[in-house]
């Protein structure tokens, strides 16, 4: 099994990765609302907070951010849908997507 992350930084693009996600048969994970490092400190400084937050991400104040626990041969298939709606997660502030190796859980039916 491994978890996969995918943090969007464009709501837009949020209920198409799900549609796609249930064409391929991909469900089961958990959503959640996040904020970027870089905008949190933004936020905290005496410094212009509206003028960080433009630069570091668009003006939006939040990201989505959507974890599955899938088998490994439904990794590839889960990232492909994410990168058929978003585009080049390589682009700048797109969003980020890794997958790490689960050794044991508990409560998860597939």
């Amino acid at each position: 099994m491994e978890a996969l992350f995918i943090v969007l930084n464009h709501e837009k693009h949020f209920d198409d990765v799900l549609v796609e996600f249930a064409k391929s048969g991909i469900h089961g994970g958990t959503i959640l609302e996040s904020q970027g490092l870089g905008a949190t400190l933004a936020e905290q400084s005496e410094l212009d907070y509206a003028f960080f937050r433009r630069i570091l991400n668009g003006g939006r104040p939040y990201n989505k951010t959507i974890f599955l626990v899938l088998p490994e041969e439904d990794i590839e298939k889960a990232k492909n849908c994410v990168k058929k709606v978003v585009g080049d997660l390589n682009e700048p502030n797109v969003g980020i997507m890794f997958s790490v190796k689960v050794e044991s859980f508990e409560g998860l039916t597939i």
